[in-house]
């Protein structure tokens, strides 16, 4: 059975949360996770975030079945992230101090041990083995454009003003362009998703030490703290997924 752990914290610099997560498994073998990270001004983020949790949530819940196909599977997946993305955007036209807001997403859905993942912006997955931390996802961002053209290092990215800058975001335009891929997780390995608040502050090296406490204390509190120690300057989000 899949052992989820999740939390999130608003950080030592913002006044509010714009992050949400779900995750939940199911039945036996058969499990989801999901991060959103809001972008938008004043409670703009808040409400694209909670609103793509709450519609990416339902569509995987009234749809997940252990027999799944791959093609079924990723079918799912894309068919909840163009839902949310088309409420997001009906409530902004209805609301117009909403006018704008959108939010990042990166799910995960475990059939055994294959997960398939699907994500909008730069919240990220990685598989910890070991003492390795592997990134899963890649940034949907103005600077990773740049380092795939060779036009940038990784190490240039770093120092950019506009290292933040998405391309891609649920709610951002009509047409949603998700990205999907897959891993398997071998027991005793671990899923983690989380926002840009963790990654920005902690290192990817203190990922697999930092997971293996959470699941000796049943808390995500070990990586909210250590983000908050080297600056916490977003919002924090993590959510961990322990194999089998």
């Amino acid at each position: 059975m899949h052992k989820i752990i999740g939390g999130t914290d608003k950080g030592r610099m913002r006044v509010s949360n714009q992050d949400a997560f779900a995750g939940r498994a199911l039945e036996e073998g058969c499990a989801y996770l999901l991060v959103c990270d809001g972008l938008g001004g004043e409670n703009g983020g808040e409400v694209a975030s909670a609103l793509a949790c709450q519609e990416i949530t339902r569509v995987l819940e009234g749809g997940l079945r252990p027999d799944m196909t791959d093609r079924s599977l990723r079918g799912l997946l894309e068919s909840a992230f163009v839902t949310a993305n088309a409420v997001i955007r009906r409530r902004a036209r209805e609301d117009l101090s909403l006018a704008g807001m959108c939010t990042t997403a990166v799910a995960a859905v475990a059939l055994g041990g294959e997960i398939t993942l699907c994500h909008v912006g730069d919240s990220r997955a990685y598989r910890l083995k070991g003492e390795e931390a592997v990134a899963l996802t890649t940034d949907h961002t103005l600077v990773q454009m740049l380092i795939d053209e060779g036009k940038i290092t990784e190490d240039e990215a770093a120092d950019r003003p506009d290292r933040h800058h998405i391309t891609r975001a649920v709610g951002a335009e009509n047409y949603l362009d998700v990205e999907l891929g897959s891993c398997t997780l071998q027991p005793g390995e671990t899923l983690l998703l989380c926002s840009d608040g963790l990654y920005n502050m902690v290192d990817k090296g203190e990922y697999p030490a930092l997971a293996r406490r959470c699941l000796e204390e049943g808390s995500a509190a070990p990586f909210l703290e250590r983000a908050n120690q080297l600056g916490g300057a977003d919002n924090i989000t993590v959510l961990l997924l322990y194999g089998g």
